[in-house]
């Protein structure tokens, strides 16, 4: 009993459910866009990050971000947190929502690329 449901399996495993070189080969050479950059598909950036229109200062680790909302609403609670402890450096800072991720990257280039004291960051009221 056992040899025939062997046989069985690996008949329909091996015929109807399997492709044949011309298959696979189209499969394999099927032509991609080639400015196709598959790191813009994933809507995570890191382990802190997710991509979107929130423009936000990491003051822990001295970069600019594009992120969610999810994320600004951690930096309020976080900053709120360091304020009321009195903490001398904010860990972030709340720059601006745009309505876009596009507005919101061309902002982040401009001050990539600009020399900014990061006063934000500052808690002047230790």
């Amino acid at each position: 009993m056992s040899k025939l449901i062997l046989a069985i399996f690996a008949f329909f495993s091996f015929n109807s459910f399997s492709l044949d070189r011309s298959e696979l080969g189209a499969i394999v050479n099927e032509k991609t866009p080639e400015n196709l950059d598959v790191s813009l598909l994933d809507r995570e950036i890191s382990q802190l990050y997710q991509k979107g229109a929130v423009l936000l200062y990491d003051c822990r680790s001295s970069h600019w971000v594009c992120t969610g909302e999810l994320e600004m609403n951690r930096c309020f609670r976080e900053k709120r947190k360091a304020f009321l402890d009195k903490e001398r450096v904010y860990p972030c800072a709340f720059i601006h929502k745009f309505k876009t991720e596009k507005e919101c990257y061309a902002k982040q280039q401009v001050f990539v690329n600009r020399s900014i004291i990061h006063d934000f960051c500052q808690n002047t009221n230790p």
